[in-house]
């Protein structure tokens, strides 16, 4: 185990509801993955260059603005501070967007509800 892997097993994200947020699963799941490049004494800018969550609303999910900002630390060199007067870049979004549903060739089933009170 190395340092950097014990402190990116020990991040702790506020879960945000009613909100957008990052999908927890996604989050957790990058994070075991970059932990365990850290142990192993991998590069982490291959992995961190590919990390990209599903922003989740209506369900419980973490806070965008402080994943960004952790991955964002554990990216930089320890002795490269972003200076306080500027804001973090936040040119590469960490954003999936949703996949629409694919139009289909096959009917729906209406429900016998709808077959009576729908229009057909």
């Amino acid at each position: 185990m190395s340092a950097l892997g014990d402190a990116i097993r020990a991040a702790r994200f506020s879960p945000v509801r009613l909100r957008d947020g990052y999908d927890m699963r996604e989050v957790d799941d990058f994070l075991d993955r970059l932990s365990d490049a850290a142990d192993l004494g991998q590069p982490l800018t291959p992995l961190m260059a590919e990390a990209r969550f599903s922003v989740v609303r209506l369900r419980e999910a973490y806070d965008i603005g402080a994943v960004d900002d952790f991955l964002e630390g554990i990216g930089r060199p320890a002795d490269a501070a972003a200076p306080a007067d500027r804001p973090p870049d936040r040119s590469t979004p960490r954003v999936v967007e949703p996949e629409l549903p694919r139009p289909s060739v096959i009917e729906e089933r209406r429900g016998p509800f709808s077959r009576l009170f729908g229009r057909r």
